[in-house]
Formats: C-alpha cells, sequence, structure tokens
C-alpha cells in the first residue's frame, strides 16, 4: 500500500469530516445511550484527529524525530480546531465557541502527551538495554 493512502490520507480524510460537519447549520451529537456534553465528543473527534496526524508525521518525519512529529502534530490539530470554530462563524444555524476550542485542543493534547510519554519511556528502555558501547546521548 502506498503510503500517502496509509498514513497521509486518513488524516486528510478526517480533517475533511471535520470540515464537513461543521458546514452542517445544525448538528445534533448522535444518540448513544448516554446525555454526554458536545465537549465530550468535540475531545473524542480531536483525540482520533491527533493520532491520525501523529501517525503520518512519524512517518514523514522517520524514527530519530519521533517525539518533534508529535509536537508538530499537536500544534496543527490544535490549530485546525481554532480554524473550525471560526468556521462556524460563518455558518447559519452555527456559532463559534471558545470551550469547543479548548475541548478539541484537549483531545488532541491529551493523545499527544501519552504517546510523548510512550515514546520516552520507550527509547529510555531501549538505550538501557543497548550493551554500553552502543549507547548513544539524547
Amino acid at each position: 500500500m502506498k503510503p500517502f493512502v496509509r498514513y497521509y490520507l486518513p488524516a486528510l480524510l478526517w480533517a475533511i469530516l471535520i470540515f464537513t460537519l461543521s458546514s452542517l447549520p445544525r448538528l445534533s451529537p448522535p444518540p448513544v445511550g448516554l446525555k454526554l456534553s458536545d465537549k465530550v465528543y468535540h475531545f473524542i473527534e480531536f483525540a482520533i484527529f491527533g493520532l491520525l496526524l501523529i501517525r503520518a508525521l512519524q512517518y514523514l518525519s522517520g524514527a530519530a524525530r519521533q517525539r518533534s512529529a508529535i509536537l508538530w502534530a499537536a500544534l496543527c490539530g490544535i490549530l485546525w480546531g481554532a480554524l473550525d470554530e471560526t468556521h462556524q462563524l460563518f455558518v447559519t444555524g452555527r456559532e463559534a465557541s471558545v470551550l469547543d476550542a479548548l475541548a478539541d485542543a484537549a483531545g488532541v493534547t491529551f493523545v499527544a502527551v501519552v504517546l510523548w510519554c510512550w515514546h520516552t519511556r520507550r527509547s529510555a528502555g531501549d538505550r538501557k538495554n543497548k550493551p554500553p558501547g552502543q549507547r548513544r546521548n539524547s
């Protein structure tokens, strides 16, 4: 499978889905049997987006820059959330909300922090398991 389809296309399609849903005049959350705040949906939507962005940017940057890719993906995801809320200013029946943008940012940031910690622990374990002559200072 081509790298574009495998790594980049999912993030691009998710960004388009976010934009499309934001373009709908009146959007109600899906019925899931629980009464959840729309902030929970924003958090989940952008946590998934953050994960897809991190996956794409980590592939692009290679093994040496995994944590840098996480930071860039988080920044891009937070920016997309802010642009999404700004876009809603121009959609009839929708309104922009700082709290929605914060929920978006929280979702992206949560995934970024979890993956950052995971990569940090994994690289510490990799350095610990290497023989002394093969260890590299990071």
